[in-house]
């Protein structure tokens, strides 16, 4: 059973707020892409943040990370 889209951004806050040690944060929906990911936009105390949820069956989060840790070693701007 899918989750509907408003409580997949309730849960994703919770867990988000419970991360930053916040009693409540606002996620702003951004474009996305062609795959299974959801990306969303978090400004908390003048910094942005980018949160990427995506199903663990369906997109190989371990990957994205590990490239986007050599972009950023190469100095391009990653998420």
């Amino acid at each position: 059973m899918e989750l509907s889209f408003e409580t997949h951004l309730n849960q994703l806050s919770t867990w988000v707020a419970a991360f930053f040690g916040l009693p409540k944060v606002e996620l702003l929906a951004l474009s996305g892409d062609a795959s299974f990911k959801a990306f969303y936009r978090l400004v908390h105390e003048q910094k942005s943040y980018m949160v990427m949820a995506a199903p663990p069956a369906k997109e190989k989060v371990t990957e994205f990370v590990d490239i986007d840790k050599l972009l950023i070693q190469c100095g391009v701007r990653a998420p």
